[in-house]
């Protein structure tokens, strides 16, 4: 990418043509409006000033001040009407603006959505995630702070012209002293953006470290832990800590560029000092009038601005460019594997799943989490994935819903490779409650059918076979009920219990034909556990299943029972099986029936 700002700026037009081609109109009018108004602001002090001086000197009335009173009128009317229309352009781009926010904000979260799921636990992703959030808001201004400057630099260009042509007509050496003036400020303004650009670059992680503790700070569901074990002292040290790194990046930015905006303030004054010296010279002589002092000095000093802002303003568009690009970048990186899509998944009821030969590490480590894994799930089977914590056996499920690509080896769907296989067409005839599922702040219809069609039949059934009918049959608004107060103060708080329900409820909704449920009761009493499970057994029968759990009761209602224990499968075989052997499951089995015997 040789020419950052090229690529941003010509992405940034093709999507307000593609979507708002009435904001260019606007821009415009703006446009026009601002040469007329910097135009009036030049010439017409020039004529008010010769009048008032002509009445001064000579005392002679006549129609002078009826001149007068209509080049001040038609100064002020140009002034105030042209003030008044751009308040209603810049409330219009403020619409824009918010709308264009919205729209990077939803192709921002789409991407995510759509990346691989690993890529969402890597640090470097992370930070390019913020890095690319906050270069298409803030810090560039997104669309209308980048189109804002683009415009000014178009205006400065036209002021510059017209105003040049009034100058250099009776005083072209005014020209040059500007151009040599200008030198020096464009160096000096082109460090200064290097080094706010280097302090974006520091900024992006420790913004991101910084918003995830004001998340932990402020959100509801982690004022129990904050409070009961007294952490909030240690989260404010660390939100503290954080600032202050933030602050001293701010600091040092500030130390680098403060001397150098010295040195533009202090050329800026030379420059306008010998400028009035020379026409001050030329009108004590006589050469000009005090008007044409005014217009000659208003044009000077717009000559200036203008010049200074055509440059600094495409140093501008070059800094802001640059932290756009960095959201342009993240849309456009692979953050998906290159999929091979060869097959389709054929549509019928049952399927095979088999892993042979799997190990795994996460990406960039070097530990393997699983070695060697093979087993083997038929059709209707209904198969328990058992092992102590870390074992492997949440890992095994990750892979099997390819939110990971196996290291070694391979998982083979009706004996076809999974990283063959389109993944929506793949992912469809999985129902998964994952261990750390998520609960959203909308309504309990919601959370288990995400907008998707469901009949009241449907519904009534789910709620019965999750045992959910019973929390919320007293409900006033039944299952159109909030979860959650953030959004509605009429929204209720659910027990650990109940939402395990909902994520159940919601997987039956889904009904694919193969049921994974990743610690499904782990919430739950052992009589509504045992009831769960008498429920899903029936519910499931038709249906291959695989149970992760750590309560092994549930395994009893299983055909094969998978036991995971050192990255390898240790052993296989149904609950009486097992049990009759000296193995691993039969310890584990024995000593939480002791437990529960206690």
């Amino acid at each position: 990418m040789k020419n950052k700002t090229l690529i941003t700026l010509i992405y940034l037009f093709s999507e307000v043509w593609k979507n708002k081609k009435q904001l260019y109109l606007l821009y415009i009018v703006e446009c026009f409006l601002d040469v007329i108004k910097t135009v009036s602001l030049i010439i017409l002090p020039k004529y008010i000033f010769d009048i008032v001086f002509s009445i001064i000197s000579s005392n002679v009335l006549d129609d002078a001040i009826q001149k007068l009173i209509i080049y001040i009128t038609l100064f002020l009317g140009i002034q105030l009407f042209i003030n008044i229309f751009k308040n209603i352009l810049v409330a219009r781009k403020e619409i824009y603006n918010e709308w264009f926010a919205e729209y990077f904000e939803n192709s921002f979260l789409d991407k995510i959505a759509s990346m691989d799921f690993y890529k969402t636990e890597s640090s470097k992703v992370l930070d390019n995630m913020q890095k690319a959030k906050d270069g298409i808001g803030w810090y560039s201004g997104g669309i209308i702070g980048i189109f804002n400057v683009f415009i000014q630099v178009l205006i400065s260009l036209f002021t510059l012209l017209i105003s040049s042509y009034i100058v250099i007509r009776r005083f072209p050496q005014l020209i040059i002293i500007q151009i040599i003036c200008l030198i020096p400020y464009l160096y000096i303004n082109r460090i200064i953006n290097n080094i706010e650009i280097q302090s974006f670059s520091e900024l992006s992680k420790t913004n991101r470290a910084f918003g995830y503790l004001f998340y932990q700070l402020s959100e509801a569901k982690f004022g129990k832990d904050i409070r009961l074990y007294d952490c909030s002292s240690m989260l404010l040290n660390k939100s503290e800590d954080y600032s202050k790194y933030l602050v001293n990046i701010w600091k040092k930015k500030s130390r680098k560029t403060r001397r150098k905006k010295y040195i533009i303030d202090f050329i800026s004054s030379i420059r306008y000092f010998i400028i009035v010296l020379i026409l001050s010279f030329d009108t004590y002589k006589g050469n000009i009038t005090i008007g044409e002092f005014s217009l000659f000095n208003a044009a000077c000093l717009e000559i200036n601005n203008a010049l200074a802002f055509i440059f600094a303003g495409i140093q501008e568009i070059i800094k802001k460019s640059k932290y756009a690009f960095d959201f342009i970048i993240f849309l456009q990186s692979i953050m998906k594997r290159k999929e091979n899509h060869k097959h389709l998944l054929i549509e019928k009821k049952n399927h095979i799943i088999e892993f042979r030969n799997v190990s795994f590490k996460y990406p960039n480590t070097n530990e393997y989490i699983l070695q060697n894994v093979s087993f083997k799930i038929s059709e209707k089977e209904h198969v328990a994935l058992v092992g102590i914590n870390g074992s492997g056996k949440s890992t095994c499920i990750k892979l099997l819903c390819k939110l990971y690509v196996v290291t070694e080896g391979g998982i083979f769907f009706d004996d076809i490779n999974i990283n063959d296989i389109d993944d929506d067409s793949y992912r469809n005839f999985f129902s998964v409650v994952f261990q750390d599922f998520q609960i959203f702040d909308f309504s309990i219809k919601e959370n288990i059918s995400f907008e998707k069609e469901i009949s009241d039949k449907q519904l009534k059934k789910i709620l019965l076979e999750t045992g959910l009918n019973s929390d919320i049959q007293n409900l006033k608004d039944g299952i159109e009920t909030n979860i959650s107060k953030k959004f509605d103060l009429s929204g209720i708080e659910l027990s650990g219990g109940q939402k395990q329900k909902l994520a159940l409820g919601r997987a039956l909704f889904k009904q694919g034909d193969i049921l994974i449920l990743d610690e499904p009761t782990s919430a739950l009493d052992p009589v509504s556990e045992e009831m769960v499970y008498t429920r899903f057994n029936n519910f499931i029968k038709d249906k291959t299943a695989i149970f992760v759990s750590h309560r092994l009761s549930s395994c009893i209602f299983c055909d094969k029972i998978i036991v995971i224990d050192n990255k390898k499968v240790a052993e296989i075989g149904t609950h009486e099986e097992l049990m009759k052997k000296n193995s691993l499951y039969k310890k584990m089995f024995d000593t939480q029936a002791e437990n529960y015997s206690l």
